[in-house]
């Protein structure tokens, strides 16, 4: 399997148009604007994704931003599936919501990128630094496919996440058909490739930038690389990889650069002395310890890759409601457990797509208890003959989740035997040997012997039931959640599952399921629902912009899935919570050096915030606002104090690709037509250099070492704009157009580039 891949967050919501309007006013303290919903969230979405942009700059927290935009907005491709829902302290942190505003609201077609390939995030495709019509493919897609012309492969093909003729990775930024844009605030964006990171341009002018053309970032999450045909090609090179590269040496898969050759201190680094990340994730080049910021993040979210799609589970009640953005993430929710709009096996494509997987392992977490209790051996219930008659009249289980196998929900309460005599004959029986099961739990006097035997002990029933979702659920995980906080999670499982039996047995309900199936019969996946067919699902389900029509299909999983006064509703909420819990020590380890300082409000302050519309569609939208950031930072980078501006030409390459890193693969480009000779001729320059701004000997102290453990307390201000970049008002596509930056004495400062 290549990695469990995560499409939980890709919730796609676009909004009605509207008549613009302006808003303005201050927040932390100030007087609050009278915004929409719509607008709050909007806002909300692009100051998150703000805070990651600004928090990795030189005098922040100094990682290298491309690879943090990818665990969030990407973290399917990429296998950097940092949890973004957790427990730390007992407090819950939930990055989960604001990371679907911005994606529901502001950049939809980005659930498209998020799928079953192997490209990530550049801050260019956030930043817009180029012209619009380098982000048309992103925005329409084409024949399918969602993707960038920033990269090529050796043939020359551009654009990946297709069938066939896909990019590599070669020659980064250094097509003849992208430029940057001709707006100089947009255009000085440039900086959020490269110049980015713990002594970044300091390695650039040593030679280093960064990972080979088709590597993979260097964490543990990655089990295969791509390739040019069929597997969606990459456009994995350069600083894509940055942190993690730095952090392990070396990519962890390759489809061009393996053995000694994936080694940087083989290649790119091999006149310098570099050492990769010790204990404390700091790597070392030429006698200075840098990166354990950068090296921390990447290692933790490659570490995590599978628990962060676990964790998940909890923070989609979290952000259930009876809003459409809300109702959106309550369907795909359904669609994961009560898995509807599905694909077929296929002897030509048998590894199943992330969503398939995903209903795999979420409607097992129902099926699995059917199979626990066909497991049960008699001498465990030995004084019940009543129960034990009961589930020898139960039929086997559906088929167990597995590679081929895809899971429908017809399985559940029509296809076995007695289902055919009676529907839902099965998940009758099935509800009553739980009420059973829950009262010799409850009379017990050794609940923990109880739950051991039952769920906890490898030759347990339940156990074994789930034993094939355990590489994804994690044994660790498993054992927390069925011990629960007083020997209580295994009973809160089956009392989960309860209430989707009851379901199951009901065929009024279950024909409205069969409406939703009809009606999606020839779809595969939601993720890839138009707008439209996504606003049809919510009409089947019973939502419209007054909520859920009362007894509707949705009204009534919202109300169970929500509603504590709901018998089994809490040990719903408490079996999912479970998950989040699972990751916290883990969680721990980055959060309290790093990531507190990006998502704890108490950091930021938000000031002077507009918006020149009531819609996240309307065309030219824009919204602009001043971000302070009091947290800590990189204190042995001079960042804050370069005042004196950099020039920023239309033909310079933010993607800083060294030619003499792929000059084989770059002359036969040439012969194709494919570079820009001007981009070549200055591509890994560092501006600041060639203009006299700043001295090979100053870069590092410019740079930053990028090390959290000897961050202080910074003061930094941004004055930040957004703006809608889209012509279809069916996807919008709202981009970064301007960020300045001020330091603590008011005075604006430029990057280097």
């Amino acid at each position: 399997m290549k990695k469990l891949l995560n499409i939980l967050t890709s919730v796609t919501l676009i909004g009605s148009a509207a008549t613009s309007v302006a808003a303005c006013g201050n927040g932390g303290g100030g007087k609050e604007p009278d915004l929409s919903s719509l607008q709050k969230e909007m806002l909300k979405g692009s100051e998150f994704i703000s805070r990651l942009i600004v928090a990795g700059r030189h005098e922040n927290l100094n990682y290298n931003i491309n690879e943090i935009l990818s665990i969030f907005l990407t973290p399917t491709p990429t296998a950097m599936n940092m949890p973004v829902s957790y427990k730390y302290k007992g407090e819950s942190i939930n990055m989960a919501t604001n990371i679907n505003k911005f994606k529901n609201y502001l950049a939809p077609s980005l659930n498209y990128y998020n799928g079953d390939y192997y490209a990530g995030m550049f801050a260019s495709y956030i930043m817009g630094m180029y012209d619009n019509e380098f982000y048309d493919e992103i925005i329409n897609g084409v024949d399918g496919a969602y993707y960038f012309r920033d990269t090529f492969s050796k043939k020359g093909n551009q654009g990946y996440n297709k069938n066939g003729n896909n990019a590599m990775g070669y020659a980064a930024g250094l097509g003849n058909d992208i430029n940057l844009s001709k707006n100089e605030d947009r255009r000085n964006l440039a900086w959020g490739i490269q110049d980015t990171g713990a002594l970044s341009n300091y390695l650039l002018n040593l030679g280093f930038d960064g990972a080979n053309p088709t590597d993979t970032n260097g964490t543990a999450g990655v089990k295969t690389a791509s390739a040019e045909g069929k597997k969606g090609g990459t456009n994995g090179s350069g600083y894509a990889w940055y942190n993690s590269i730095l952090m392990s040496g070396k990519a962890t898969q390759s489809v061009d650069f393996k053995n000694d050759k994936s080694l940087i201190s083989n290649n790119k680094l091999k006149e310098e002395n570099y050492i990769v990340a010790n204990d404390e994730n700091q790597s070392t080049i030429n006698g200075n310890k840098f990166n354990s910021t950068g090296a921390l993040i990447t290692k933790v979210a490659g570490e995590q890759n599978v628990n962060g799609f676990i964790s998940l589970f909890g923070s989609m009640l979290e952000n259930l409601s009876d809003t459409k953005n809300g109702a959106f993430i309550m369907a795909e929710f359904m669609n994961i457990l009560f898995p509807m709009i599905t694909q077929d096996f296929s002897v030509w494509n048998p590894v199943p797509e992330t969503q398939t997987m995903m209903q795999g392992v979420g409607m097992s977490l129902i099926s699995n208890v059917w199979r626990g209790i066909k497991n049960i051996d008699s001498s465990l219930i030995s004084n019940y003959p009543d129960l034990i008659e009961k589930i020898d009249n139960l039929n086997d289980a559906p088929t167990k989740f597995g590679l081929a196998h895809y899971s429908k929900l017809e399985e559940m309460y029509k296809t076995a035997n007695n289902d055919k005599m009676e529907q839902g004959k099965n998940a009758k029986f099935i509800v009553e040997i739980i009420d059973e099961l829950i009262k010799i739990y409850e009379n017990t006097e050794n609940k923990e012997e109880f739950n051991q035997k039952f769920f906890i002990e490898k030759s347990s029933p339940f156990y074994k039931a789930y034993s094939s979702i355990m590489e994804y659920i994690g044994e660790e995980n498993w054992i927390i959640s069925m011990q629960g906080k007083n020997d209580n999670g295994g009973i809160n499982l089956l009392n989960f599952a309860r209430g989707a039996y009851n379901i199951f047995s009901n065929s009024e309900i279950m024909q409205e399921f069969e409406l939703i199936i009809n009606e999606f019969k020839d779809e595969k996946n939601f993720r890839d629902l138009t707008n439209v067919q996504k606003n049809k699902f919510l009409e089947l389900i019973g939502w419209s912009e007054d909520g859920y029509e009362e007894g509707s299909l949705g009204a009534r999983l919202y109300n169970g899935f929500t509603n504590e006064k709901v018998i089994g509703q809490k040990d719903f909420a408490d079996f999912f919570a479970g998950f989040k819990d699972s990751v916290a020590n883990a969680m721990a380890k980055v959060h309290e050096p790093v990531l507190q300082y990006i998502n704890d409000d108490k950091y930021w302050k938000v000031n002077n915030f507009k918006i020149s519309t009531t819609s996240n569609t309307q065309l030219s939208g824009k919204m602009e606002f001043t971000l302070d950031y009091n947290g800590i930072g990189d204190v042995t980078s001079n960042a804050s104090k370069q005042t004196k501006k950099v020039e920023v030409g239309q033909k310079f390459n933010p993607y800083q690709t060294l030619e003499k890193h792929q000059q084989k693969e770059i002359e036969e480009l040439k012969k194709l037509d494919k570079l820009d000779e001007e981009k070549l001729k200055n591509s890994g320059k560092i501006l600041g250099l060639e203009q006299k701004i700043i001295t090979k000997d100053d870069l590092a102290k410019y740079d930053g070492l990028g090390n959290y453990q000897d961050y202080k307390p910074v003061k930094n201000s941004y004055k930040i704009v957004w703006e809608n970049i889209s012509k279809n008002q069916e996807s919008p596509y709202w981009v970064i157009t301007s960020l300045k930056s001020f330091n603590a004495d008011g005075e604006e400062f430029y990057n280097i580039y």
